[in-house]
C-alpha cells in the first residue's frame, strides 16, 4: 500500500472516531497551563516565583523558567536561560546560547505548547539547539526530565516545551500592546547593533488574537587560534634536552591558525495566535511560529602550514617539553619551533539560512463536566542552507625548490625552473614570494598565545637580507593561491503531526482520572550535501591527444591543482603532452582586500593583507567573477533521504490517596523507517567527490512499549517527595542512519604528487537501533516560602542502546588505486550498556524574612553532578572518557535584588571539563572547564516604561581545548563581553 494514502486514510479515520467521541478523547498536559494567566510585572522575584510554582504543581520531575515581563526572558537566547536549570549544559556559539544537553546527553526532544516542533537548527539532529529562536517570542519554558505516559514524544533525558503567549492570556479585554528597542555592543566589534520586538492583542469574553514579532541584527566577536586543517600525526624527535639520546613520540599538527573572525546574525520572528469560545465548552485556537536567521562567519587572518609534506617540521623549544603517561614515549607540548612550507593569508565567509514555520490547529472541549477533549493538527516546516567560501594567498613563490609546483617534467624534477602550465605559457605560482621555506615560534604557553620569528630571514626577489616581515608587508608578495567551496549543504524537513487525545475523571476513588489518545506523525527529511565546483579549459586536449569537449571540474581551484588526473586537460609544448594547473599567478590585489592586526589574544603576528570576506557574501557571485561558472556538485556519501513516521498510543491512570499522587501509564510507539542512501564508487581527483553509483533503500520498523509512572507524596504542605521511573526511546541523528561511504584525499607533494587517502568514513547505518534507556528518579523538594525552594535529586539513566563509532587501521588504496600505507576506517556500530547517573541540588531563595535592605535580595543556586563513562574509546591514560559532550560537574549562583521599580540580577555558571568527541591520532579532545558571568539591571520608570542594562560574558571568558592532557594545547574561541541597552514599554 502507498505509505502516504495509509497515513491519510489512518489520520481520517481516527478524526472520525475522535469527533464521534468529542466528549471524551482529551488530556490536558500535566505541564500545559490551560488557566487564565494576568499578565502583570513579574520582575527577577515574580519570574522565580512563577518557576516554583510550575514545579510544585507538576505531575513529575519538571523545572521551569518564565519571563520577567512581555518581551523579556533573562538573558540573550533562551538556551541561556535554560542552563541556570539544574542538569542542563550548553554550548555557545559566537558567545550566545545553542544546543542543549539534559543530564549530560544531546538526545532531548523540543516540544512547542506540548506538541512536536521543527527548528531549522534540529532538521537533522535530536538535539535542541534554540541559537535561531528570538527569545522576545516565548513567555517561557519547561524541562521535564521524568516523562509521563501522555508525553508522546519524550527525549532520552528529558523534553523541554517552549511556551509562547495566546490571547485569553490577558485578563484585560480590549488592546493590550508593548514594545521594546534595544542597542548592543561588544568590546571586540565595537558595532551598534539594533533589536526591536512588538506585542500586540485583542480579545473580549468570546474572541482574541494575538500578534508579535521580533527583529534583531548582532556582530558577534568569535576569534580562533589553533591547528590548521585539523590534521595530527605523531611525530618522532630526539628528546628531551636532559635525555637527549631517546626518541619521544609528539603530536604535530599540520600547521598553525590564528583568525579575527566576527559573526553576523539576523533574526526575525514572528508569533501568531488566536482563540475563539464556540459556546457549550469548545474552543478553537489556532497557532502560526515563524523563526528566520542569516548568519555570516566572516574571518580573515593567518595560516602557516606544512601542506601536508609531513608532521615532522618542527622541533620544540628549550623547557617546553612535557613527559606524559600512557601511549609508551608520548611528549606533550605547547610551543613548536617550526619549519614550515607554507605562509598565507586566509579568508572565509561560512553563511547559515535558516527557516521555520509550524503552524497548529487545536479543537478543546471543556463544558465543566467529567469529559473534556482536545483533537490537534500540527504542520512544520524547516530549511536550513550552509553555504562557504574561503580564500588562500600565499607569500612564498611555489618555486620547485619548495617542492610545490609542477612543470613539464614527467617526474616533477626540481630545477627545471618551468613553473606550471597555463593555456599558452610558462608561470611562476608567485614571482614576488620568497623561496623555500621559513621559520617561526608558536606559542601557547602563556595566557595569551604568541607568534614570532618574523625576522628570520627567507631568500627571495627582496634581496638576501629581507625577511619575512618585510614580505607580509608588501601586497605584491601575495598571490592567489587557492578560492573553494566545500562541504556545503541544503536541508529540509517536514512535520505532520494529527493528536486526538481525552480524559475522564471520577468524583471519588483512588483512580482520579483516566487519559487516553492516538498521535501520528511523519516526518521527512531530504539532506543534500554538495561542493561548489567550477570547469576549467573546455576543448583542452588530453594526454592521450583526444580533445576533451567538457573540461575538468575542480573542488579545489589552487595553484598545486594540476589537471593529469582522471580528468585530463593540456596542451603540447615541444612535443610533449603539458598538464594544465588550475589557477596561475593572479595577484591578491585583483581582489578587494583589507589589512588585519587583530587576532583576538594572539599576540605578535604584524598586520598582514587578505581578501575581505565582506566580498565573498554573494558566494556563487564571487566565484563567477573568478572562475566564469560555479556548478553544484552533490557528494553522495553525505547526501540521504529519510523518512521517519510513527503511530503512537497511550493510556495513563492518575490517582490521589491522602498523602499521595501519581500517575501510571505506557505508551507504544510504533515506527516505520525508510531510508534512501547513495551508493558511493571510485573517488575522483581534484577534491570531487566520489562517483555515485546508484541508491540504496532499507525500510525497517520497530516497536516500543514504554511505561512510566510517577508518585508524589505531600508528607507535610512544604515538603513534597517524588519517585518516577520509565523506559523511553529516541530515534537517533537522521544523518546516522542516511549518511553512507565517504573518502577523503589529499595531494602529497613529497610523495610524487599522490592523492593520498586521508581518512575512510562509514558515517551511516539504517540498522541501527533507536536510544533507548530505562530512567530513574528520587526527589525531595522544600517549599520553605511563596517563592522558594531547596530541592535535591538523584537520577540514573542506564542506556540499553545507543550508536558508537568504532575506528582500526586498514589498508586502503590511493586515489590512483594502489595501497601504499594503513588509514584509519570508522563505522557507526551498535553500542549498549552506557550509564548516566548524578545528583542535582536546586535552592531558590528570597529573602523576604531579612530586615530593612537585605528583605529585598533573592538567590537562585544548583549544582549538578553527573559522571558518565564511555566505555568505547580510552584516553592516553587507559581511562574511558565522558559520554560526548557530557560536563561531570556544574553549577550555577544567581543573585538578584528587586526593589519598587528597581532590579537587579548577576549569573556565575561554571561547567567542567568536557569530552568533544575528537580523536586526533589516538589523543581525544576535551574542551577546559568555563565559568560565565553576566547580570542585568533595570528600572521601571512609571508602570508602563523600563529601563535596562544587560551584560554577557563580562569577564571575557574563553574557551580553550587539548588533546589527552592539558599540557597539549590544541585550539581556543575567544568571546568578546557584550553590553545591552533596552527600553520597553506596555499598554
Amino acid at each position: 500500500m502507498n505509505k502516504s494514502k495509509s497515513f491519510k486514510r489512518t489520520v481520517l479515520a481516527t478524526s472520525i472516531a475522535s469527533l464521534a467521541l468529542t466528549g471524551f478523547t482529551s488530556v490536558t498536559f500535566a505541564q500545559e497551563d490551560l488557566a487564565v494567566e494576568e499578565i502583570v510585572v513579574l520582575g527577577v522575584k515574580g519570574a522565580q516565583e512563577s518557576a516554583v510554582n510550575s514545579k510544585r504543581s507538576a505531575a513529575s520531575v519538571v523545572d521551569s523558567i518564565a519571563a520577567e515581563d512581555i518581551g523579556k526572558l533573562p538573558d540573550a537566547t533562551i538556551s541561556d536561560s535554560l542552563q541556570r536549570i539544574p542538569g542542563i549544559q550548553i554550548r555557545r556559539s559566537a558567545g550566545e546560547g545553542g544546543s542543549v544537553n539534559v543530564r549530560g546527553l544531546p538526545q532531548v526532544n523540543t516540544l512547542l505548547n506540548g506538541e512536536s516542533y521543527l527548528g531549522a537548527n534540529s532538521i537533522v539532529s535530536a538535539q535542541p539547539n534554540f541559537g535561531d529562536i528570538p527569545s522576545q517570542l516565548l513567555k517561557g519554558a519547561d524541562v521535564i526530565k521524568a516523562p509521563t505516559a501522555n508525553i508522546l514524544t519524550a527525549g532520552l533525558t528529558g523534553t523541554i516545551d517552549l511556551k509562547t503567549r495566546r490571547p485569553f492570556d490577558f485578563k484585560d479585554d480590549g488592546f493590550t500592546t508593548a514594545l521594546g528597542a534595544e542597542v548592543s555592543t561588544g568590546t571586540t566589534t565595537r558595532e551598534t547593533d539594533p533589536s526591536v520586538n512588538g506585542l500586540i492583542n485583542w480579545k473580549n469574553d468570546k474572541v482574541g488574537i494575538l500578534v508579535g514579532g521580533v527583529y534583531s541584527k548582532s556582530n558577534l566577536s568569535n576569534q580562533y587560534a589553533g591547528p590548521a586543517g585539523g590534521g595530527y600525526g605523531w611525530v618522532q624527535l630526539v628528546g628531551l634536552p636532559s635525555d637527549p639520546n631517546k626518541d619521544h613520540l609528539y603530536a604535530g599538527p599540520e600547521g598553525f591558525d590564528a583568525f579575527n573572525k566576527v559573526t553576523e546574525r539576523e533574526r526575525t520572528g514572528l508569533n501568531i495566535s488566536g482563540q475563539v469560545d464556540l459556546g457549550e465548552g469548545f474552543q478553537l485556537i489556532t497557532d502560526f511560529f515563524y523563526t528566520k536567521q542569516d548568519e555570516y562567519n566572516r574571518q580573515v587572518g593567518l595560516a602557516a602550514e606544512n601542506k601536508w609534506a609531513s608532521f615532522n617540521y618542527f622541533t620544540v623549544p628549550a623547557g617546553a617539553a612535557v613527559p606524559q603517561g600512557g601511549l609508551g614515549n608520548f611528549v606533550a607540548t605547547k610551543a613548536y619551533d617550526a619549519t614550515v612550507s607554507r605562509i598565507q593569508s586566509y579568508s572565509e565567509n561560512n553563511e547559515y539560512f535558516s527557516r521555520s514555520q509550524d503552524f497548529n490547529i487545536e479543537l478543546k472541549y471543556d463544558n465543566g463536566g467529567p469529559f473534556t477533549s482536545n483533537v490537534r493538527f500540527i504542520k512544520g516546516h524547516a530549511s536550513q542552507s550552509n553555504i562557504n567560501s574561503y580564500f588562500q594567498s600565499d607569500l612564498f613563490s611555489g618555486d620547485a625548490s619548495n617542492t610545490n609546483v609542477w612543470t613539464d617534467d614527467d617526474k616533477n624534477a626540481p630545477g627545471t625552473g618551468k613553473g606550471i602550465r597555463i593555456p599558452g605559457s610558462w608561470v611562476k605560482p608567485n614571482p614576488y614570494g620568497w623561496t623555500g621555506k621559513a621559520n617561526i615560534l608558536v606559542d601557547y604557553r602563556g595566557a595569551d598565545p604568541v607568534w614570532s620569528g618574523w625576522n628570520n630571514k627567507v631568500t627571495g626577489p627582496k634581496g638576501p637580507n629581507a625577511t619575512i616581515a618585510d614580505y607580509i608587508s608588501d601586497i605584491k608578495s601575495y598571490n592567489t593561491a587557492a578560492i573553494s567551496s566545500e562541504n556545503n549543504y541544503d536541508r529540509t524537513g517536514d512535520l505532520t503531526v494529527f493528536r486526538a487525545n481525552g480524559s475522564y475523571k471520577f468524583d471519588e476513588g483512588f483512580i482520579t482520572s483516566i487519559d487516553a489518545g492516538v498521535r501520528l506523525s511523519k516526518r521527512d527529511v531530504v539532506d543534500d550535501e554538495w561542493h561548489g565546483t567550477s570547469t576549467f579549459y573546455p576543448g583542452a586536449l588530453r594526454k592521450d591527444g583526444t580533445v576533451n569537449a567538457a573540461g575538468c571540474d575542480a573542488r579545489w581551484k589552487a595553484t598545486d591543482v594540476r589537471f593529469d588526473g582522471d580528468c585530463q586537460v593540456g596542451e603540447m609544448v615541444d612535443g610533449k603532452w603539458v598538464p594544465f594547473t588550475a589557477v596561475g599567478y593572479v595577484p591578491m590585489s585583483d581582489f578587494k582586500t583589507i589589512k588585519v592586526s587583530e587576532y583576538g589574544d594572539v599576540k605578535g603576528i604584524p598586520p598582514v593583507y587578505a581578501v575581505d570576506p565582506n566580498s565573498m557574501d554573494d558566494i556563487p557571485g564571487f566565484h563567477k567573477k573568478f572562475y566564469g561558472n560555479f556548478n553544484h556538485s552533490v557528494n553522495p556519501g553525505d547526501s540521504f533521504i529519510v523518512g521517519l513516521n510513527e503511530q503512537s498510543e497511550f493510556v495513563q491512570f492518575n490517582f490521589k490517596q491522602d498523602i499521595f499522587s501519581g500517575n501510571l501509564g505506557v505508551r507504544v510507539i510504533e515506527t516505520e523507517l525508510n531510508v534512501k542512501q547513495n551508493i558511493t564508487g571510485d573517488g575522483r581527483s581534484y577534491g570531487l567527490a566520489s562517483v555515485d553509483n546508484g541508491d540504496r533503500y532499507t525500510s525497517r520498523s520497530y516497536t516500543d512499549v514504554l511505561p512510566a509512572f510517577n508518585i508524589a507524596a505531600d508528607v507535610t504542605d512544604d515538603i513534597k517527595l517524588r519517585a518516577a521511573w520509565s523506559k523511553n526511546a529516541t530515534a537517533l541523528d537522521l544523518d546516522q542512519y542516511g549518511k553512507s561511504l565517504s573518502v577523503g584525499y589529499t595531494i602529497d607533494q613529497v610523495d610524487n604528487n599522490i592523492h593520498r587517502v586521508t581518512g575512510v568514513d562509514f558515517k551511516g547505518n539504517p540498522a541501527l537501533d533507536p536510544w533507548r534507556s530505562t530512567n530513574m528518579d528520587f526527589s525531595a523538594e522544600w517549599y520553605t516560602a511563596p517563592g522558594s525552594l531547596l530541592s535535591i535529586g538523584l537520577f540514573k539513566v542506564d542506556i540499553d542502546s545507543f550508536p558508537v563509532t568504532v575506528e582500526t587501521q586498514e589498508e586502503w588504496p590511493d586515489l590512483d588505486g594502489i595501497v601504499r600505507r594503513t588509514t584509519k576506517v570508522s563505522r557507526k556500530s551498535q553500542g549498549s550498556g552506557g550509564t548516566v547517573k548524578g545528583l542535582e541540588l536546586g535552592a531558590k531563595q528570597a529573602f523576604d524574612f531579612l530586615p530593612g535592605f537585605w528583605s529585598h535580595f533573592g538567590v537562585d543556586a544548583n549544582y549538578t553532578y553527573s559522571p558518565s563513562e564511555n566505555t568505547y574509546q580510552k584516553d592516553i591514560n587507559g581511562k574511558h572518557p565522558e559520554f560526548n559532550d557530557n560536563s561531570k560537574n556544574q553549577y550555577n549562583l544567581v543573585a538578584w535584588y528587586q526593589n519598587e521599580g528597581l532590579q537587579a540580577r548577576i549569573a556565575y555558571n561554571y561547567r567542567s571539563e568536557r569530552f568533544t568527541g575528537e580523536n586526533k591520532s589516538g589523543l581525544l579532545g576535551y574542551q577546559e572547564a568555563t565559568t560565565y558571568v553576566d547580570a542585568s539591571v533595570s528600572y521601571d520608570i512609571n508602570d508602563s516604561m523600563t529601563v535596562s542594562l544587560n551584560g554577557s560574558n563580562i569577564t571575557g571568558e574563553k574557551e580553550r581545548y587539548y588533546l589527552g592532557t592539558p599540557d597539549q594545547f590544541i585550539y581556543e574561541s575567544v568571546y568578546e563581553p557584550r553590553y545591552t541597552l533596552g527600553l520597553r514599554t506596555k499598554f
